[in-house]
C-alpha cells in the first residue's frame, strides 16, 4: 500500500516553523499543488522544503463551485 498526501500551505509553513518538515518523510508520495506552492513562495519558501521529495501538481479548479475560496484551497 502506498501512503500519499497532498498539502495545503498552512501545514507546510507551520511544520517548517518548528523544524519538523522531516515528519513528511513518512509518506511514499507527497504532492503540493502549484497554487499552494505559489502561495508559499509569495511569503518565502520555508527552509527545509527543498530537502523534501515532493511533486508539484496542477489543481483542476472549477470556479463556479469554489468562488469563495482562495486559489490554494480551490481544488478538487
Amino acid at each position: 500500500m502506498t501512503l500519499a498526501a497532498v498539502s495545503d500551505s498552512g501545514p507546510l509553513i507551520r511544520l517548517a516553523e518548528i523544524d519538523s518538515l522531516g515528519l513528511l518523510f513518512v509518506f511514499d508520495e507527497f504532492f503540493v499543488p502549484e497554487t499552494v506552492y505559489a502561495e508559499i513562495e509569495a511569503g518565502g519558501v520555508p527552509t527545509g522544503l527543498d530537502d523534501l521529495s515532493y511533486e508539484l501538481v496542477e489543481a483542476d479548479v472549477d470556479t463556479k463551485e469554489t468562488s469563495d475560496l482562495d486559489a490554494g484551497k480551490a481544488r478538487r
